[in-house]
């Protein structure tokens, strides 16, 4: 999803299930934290409609933290 244009992202929800895709990027752009920021706000928004996408960023990154130090 880093690297897709807005019409190739909307390919992948036709392509893969909410789900997996929502995983897909909790997994792997959301713990890139600041650097991805912008980015991943407007996902949150946009694409997982998150009503406050700071607050939902701002969890999701913690709990990826805290998993990485209780492993």
């Amino acid at each position: 999803m880093r690297y897709l244009d807005l019409p190739e992202i909307k390919q992948l929800f036709n392509i893969y299930s909410y789900r997996k895709i929502k995983s897909a990027w909790r997994k792997l752009l959301v713990p890139e934290g600041a650097y991805l920021y912008t980015l991943n706000r407007f996902f949150a928004w946009y694409y997982f409609k998150a009503k406050r996408p700071d607050a939902y960023l701002k969890s999701l990154q913690t709990r990826h933290v805290n998993k990485l130090i209780n492993a």
